[in-house]
């Protein structure tokens, strides 16, 4: 009971801890951008010591948590668009072939530094066997992964690692029978100190 006292207590309300920070809001925003409170209270020119006050309002970890819910939101939207784009250069790769530089044909950077063509024209050949088997690994991996489901499968034959293991065994115990043999090992007992007299009392009682 009296933890959770002490938890409400520390997670009090603004208007309780009469924190003296210009603008919450902002203050939560930008440590959700730097992670530094020392940045925080030098921006919006506040008192550490009332920032940190601050953090250990409901106020602070209800915002905080809300910003985080809604950054990882738009981070999962950017990596989607990201693996999108990926995976349709991917396939217009293996349908199309890879760019290659033509007879005559050089790479110049522009006044964006962008690079640019100068002469001559791109080429597009196969890709490699070995490159098509990796990608083809790569996304079965992926795929079985998406759909829960194992990416290898423990042989059952002679590759068995399992058998492999018992093969052996059965090798050791041929040099030795007696390691067959030794199904059970036995320990002996050891009377713990106290243990008669307990066993008494137990008894007696």
């Amino acid at each position: 009971m009296k933890i959770v006292q002490a938890e409400q207590t520390a997670l009090a309300t603004v208007t309780d801890l009469e924190v003296r920070v210009p603008d919450a809001l902002e203050a939560v925003r930008l440590f959700a951008q730097t992670g530094s409170l020392a940045r925080v209270a030098a921006e919006l020119k506040c008192s550490l010591y009332e920032l940190k006050k601050l953090t250990r309002t409901e106020f602070w970890q209800r915002e905080l948590h809300d910003l985080q819910i809604a950054e990882a939101a738009e981070l999962n939207v950017r990596m989607t668009r990201l693996f999108n784009s990926t995976l349709e250069q991917l396939e217009d790769r293996l349908q199309n072939g890879d760019f290659i530089l033509g007879a005559g044909m050089s790479l110049t950077k522009n006044e964006k530094g962008e690079l640019v063509s100068a002469g001559g024209a791109l080429k597009r050949v196969p890709l490699p066997a070995s490159t098509l088997a990796r990608v083809a690994e790569i996304v079965f991996d992926k795929r079985q992964l998406v759909r829960q489901l194992p990416t290898s499968i423990m042989g059952v034959g002679e590759n068995s690692k399992l058998e492999q293991l018992g093969r052996q065994l059965r090798a050791l115990g041929a040099k030795d029978p007696d390691l067959l043999s030794e199904a059970i090992i036995e320990i002996p007992a050891r009377e713990m100190p106290g243990q008669e007299s307990a066993l008494r009392s137990a008894a007696n009682s």
